[in-house]
């Protein structure tokens, strides 16, 4: 054996890949953080609330659920999908 020297061993493979995989590994742990708050935010900005008077009078819903709203006077007809 001339060449005991093999770069392919695993050792060899491991001493390269490790600190990649070390400097990788937070950016893209940080990265999901960021993105999946970022994504309720975004989620937030598309609801509508709609405020009563009273203690138990309110709404909020999502745009994609309202079917319709319809005003008379100071009542509030609101139409809407219901997930439960």
């Amino acid at each position: 054996m001339e060449n005991d020297r093999n770069p392919y061993k695993l050792c060899f493979i491991l001493k390269s890949i490790l600190p990649a995989i070390a400097t990788i590994i937070p950016i893209i742990i940080f990265r999901r953080f960021a993105f999946g708050t970022y994504k309720n935010k975004q989620t937030e900005a598309k609801k509508i609330e709609i405020k009563g008077d009273g203690n138990y009078e309110g709404l909020r819903l999502f745009l994609n659920d309202i079917v319709s709203i319809h005003s008379s006077d100071n009542y509030v007809e609101v139409f809407y999908i219901s997930n439960f």
